[in-house]
């Protein structure tokens, strides 16, 4: 005689994870901005006009060429540019 298996409690556990689910609260990403900046890396092709007038900002600001980069894009991100 053939012995049936009848899933009782499977509506249950489908009930329960999804339940579960609009609980789950999904941490917020904070990352350190003075973190050590090894993560990425990048080469960028500037041509000659570009990186003219980087080097003129960076005169003017008195910055260097990677710390005017990462300011702009501190900046842009702080205003919502």
């Amino acid at each position: 005689m053939v012995k049936r298996r009848v899933p009782d409690s499977v509506e249950k556990k489908i009930e329960e994870f999804a339940s579960a689910a609009d609980q789950i609260v999904k941490p917020q990403n904070d990352l350190d901005s003075e973190a050590r900046r090894d993560y990425k890396a990048l080469r960028v092709p500037f041509n000659q006009h570009e990186f003219e007038l980087l080097e003129k900002l960076c005169k003017k600001t008195k910055r260097s060429k990677l710390n005017m980069i990462r300011y702009a894009l501190k900046y842009y991100d702080e205003n919502d540019i």
